[in-house]
């Protein structure tokens, strides 16, 4: 059972192209460029919500690399800020 969350983590996740609130993260991308981030993260057995206005949530808690396709995916879509 996870007793404390470690919310500084969630920080990698800021980036232009995303808006995040708290554990959810918004993608500012149009509808064509979500199907195309969406088709290539499930091929790295990523899924993200099936439509881009619904919030994809980060995890309380993870491994650094659980996370890193999705990191990777974003930075190369969005950049590092």
């Amino acid at each position: 059972m996870i007793t404390e969350c470690n919310t500084e983590r969630w920080k990698e996740f800021d980036m232009p192209g995303l808006d995040r609130i708290g554990p959810y993260l918004y993608f500012r991308i149009d509808a064509k460029g979500y199907a195309e981030l969406y088709g290539h993260l499930l091929e790295e057995g990523i899924l993200l919500p099936p439509a881009r206005d619904i919030p994809a949530i980060i995890p309380a808690d993870y491994n650094p690399g659980d996370v890193k396709p999705l990191l990777h995916a974003l930075r190369r879509l969005y950049g590092d800020g």
